[in-house]
């Protein structure tokens, strides 16, 4: 008869309860109470003693109240982010979520206190003010990313920490431009943006950029010499209120390495350009445009952006007889700026010539 064996014992419950999930390390729990809405996290903390603090730990803080719930009011709102941040102790936070489904009383969202943290910032649907996306007091923030917002309120975004940045298919003011400013953007994605499109400051880290305009983009100067104003918002201005010369996107464009413009409108009829898109001997995006201006009606190149007043100005003609059919039709103004006559500019004036631009 075989040894009877002796009865396995039972293995104790891990402290803190009886549940396989008892079993984690402090670290993943707090990643997966990230995932909660906060309101369900915080409940996690009656469970047993292990669990009282951990919630103030989690990686994520989500708030909000779905849109078949009554509406919040701001302060409300504030209060209870406010709180949770305090009783957080400074704990490191990697998501920051809210979800709301509309506000009572006035929607004036002050720029407060639970944005130094964040390193990445998403937007989606709400009406932006402008202390919202002054940025300068974060000096985390990498990511920025603005969808089907209203930015009609909004006169500037600024930012020395942002790398990549997206607006898309948003309401911008119809009175004037918003002026960005991040210096330090490696990306930078514009889609199908409504009214003035925005004024870039420089971004010499720029690394790719596409820009997408289609017909719901309604800029133009509202000025009664729109031809020939040289006023701020203009989209045709080569003009800041600096005095420094600008061509509202292109400038800031002009250092990216990798550059897409993609537009469905059909109503391009005045373009200045710089002189990066005419590098000599490489014409090819210069031609490009060309190309893809079907209606463009004043083609005005300047070939030192640096300067506030040109030395040099040619009005050329374009061939009524011997028009080439690989640019616009309507075509019938074309100018170029520049310091002094040079080898780079008479290969420009070279290149016009083979489109019988004189």
């Amino acid at each position: 008869m075989p040894p009877v064996q002796p009865a396995k014992r039972a293995v104790p419950p891990v402290a803190g309860g009886g549940g396989t999930i008892n079993a984690l390390p402090d670290g993943v729990l707090q990643h997966i109470l990230g995932f909660l809405p906060s309101a369900k996290a915080v409940q996690t903390s009656v469970l047993a003693r292990r669990w009282r603090h951990l919630w103030k730990s989690a990686t994520g803080l989500r708030i909000g109240r779905p849109l078949d719930k009554d509406p919040m009011s701001v302060e409300e709102l504030r209060s209870l982010v406010n709180h949770l941040l305090v009783l957080r102790q400074g704990s490191p936070l990697d998501t920051c979520e809210f979800t709301i489904g509309g506000f009572s009383g006035g929607d004036d969202v002050r720029h407060t206190t639970y944005l130094l943290c964040l390193s990445r910032l998403e937007l989606d649907g709400v009406r932006v003010h402008s202390r919202l996306v002054n940025f300068s007091r974060c000096p985390t923030l990498e990511y920025l990313e603005i969808d089907c917002c209203d930015l009609s309120l909004v006169t500037k975004i600024s930012s020395d920490s942002i790398k990549y940045l997206r607006i898309n298919d948003s309401v911008l003011s119809s009175d004037s431009r918003i002026h960005i400013y991040a210096p330090n953007l490696a990306s930078l994605h514009l889609d199908y943006l409504r009214e003035r499109t925005p004024l870039l400051y420089s971004m010499p880290l720029l690394v790719e950029a596409v820009v997408r305009i289609d017909e719901e983009c309604t800029d133009r100067c509202n000025g009664a010499n729109h031809e020939t104003c040289d006023c701020e918002s203009c989209d045709n201005s080569d003009n800041m209120a600096d005095g420094s010369s600008n061509s509202v996107l292109l400038n800031g464009l002009s250092e990216a390495k990798n550059l897409a413009l993609i537009s469905k409108s059909k109503t391009l009829k005045t373009l200045l350009l710089n002189d990066y898109w005419c590098v000599p001997d490489d014409f090819r995006l210069l031609a490009c445009i060309l190309k893809h201006s079907p209606i463009l009606e004043k083609l005005t190149l300047q070939l030192r952006p640096e300067m506030t007043q040109p030395k040099a100005e040619m009005k050329l003609c374009v061939s009524s007889t011997k028009r080439s059919a690989a640019i616009s039709e309507y075509l019938m103004k074309v100018e170029l700026k520049c310091e002094v006559v040079d080898d780079s500019v008479l290969k420009v004036l070279k290149f016009l010539s083979t489109y019988n631009i004189y």
